[in-house]
């Protein structure tokens, strides 16, 4: 059903395209991106900014949206795609992430005022990290993100940290297989161990950064990561493991505490 639908959406546009077994694994899981980005976003998206936040192609999200409104799961107004309120039963991961964003902010701030360093706070979204809160430092800092801004699964230390909670074969399907690679293997497996990612210049030059998982308050998953992002000439390796992990721990612990006592009052 859900095949013909898609199949007949795409020849109505024009874009009918001869998915084989394997590709079509991969495009589900964009197609489920641009779900969750509309489930999250609340209110009708462009197929720009759908592009955005999933890392696609416009033409690619296009194909989506227009699969979603021939299933009756979305609606179409003036350029601008909106889920129906049937397609808002996915929605639980959505209000767990904005009850985390909201309360992750002031934890994060108490971060930046300690180190002078910033701070990111994300989910994964496709095929990448989404910022969905940023607090900057009072010094220069060359990584200068904001809230919709994208990072790398695999180089990034949010990324990471996330990709260290899936087995390889979703790794493989987020990050391409081609790119896991024995030292992002080891990577993973540190983080699994340890319990934080950390990544030293990959990202980009003059910035290392840590990052821990943070849990939904009501599905108890690992839904987003935060992270501690210093310059390189300013704080030493051994001062953001042996001072940044557990000063980001407590944050990430108070985080989903204050989510929880949120989620109860608004029960």
């Amino acid at each position: 059903m859900v095949v013909n639908a898609i199949q007949q959406a795409e020849e109505l546009h024009g874009e009918t395209q001869n998915l084989g077994r394997n590709e079509f694994a991969g495009s589900f899981a964009k197609g489920l991106a641009v779900l969750e980005h509309m489930a999250e976003r609340g209110r009708p998206s462009t197929l720009a900014e759908l592009a955005i936040a999933t890392g696609q192609s416009r033409a690619s999200v296009r194909r989506f949206a227009l699969t979603l409104v021939h299933l009756g799961m979305a609606e179409q107004f003036e350029g601008t795609f909106k889920l129906r309120p049937s397609a808002l039963k996915i929605d639980a991961k959505s209000r767990e992430l904005t009850l985390l964003t909201e309360a992750a902010e002031p934890f994060m701030r108490q971060l930046v005022d300690r180190f002078r360093e910033a701070s990111a706070f994300g989910r994964q979204a496709g095929l990448g990290i989404e910022i969905l809160a940023y607090q900057r430092c009072d010094r220069l800092m060359s990584l200068n993100l904001e809230p919709g801004s994208q990072l790398p699964l695999s180089t990034s230390a949010q990324g990471r940290v996330l990709l260290s909670y899936m087995d390889e074969s979703r790794v493989e399907t987020l990050v391409g297989a081609a790119k896991v690679d024995n030292h992002l293997r080891t990577a993973l497996e540190d983080a699994r161990k340890l319990g934080f990612a950390f990544v030293d210049e990959e990202l980009e030059k003059g910035v290392r950064s840590i990052a821990l998982g943070v849990r939904g308050p009501q599905s108890g998953k690992v839904i987003a990561s935060m992270s501690l992002c210093a310059h390189s000439n300013r704080i030493s390796v051994e001062e953001l493991i042996e001072d940044g992990v557990p000063a980001l721990r407590a944050a990430v612990k108070a985080t989903e505490v204050a989510a929880q006592m949120r989620m109860r009052r608004a029960a």
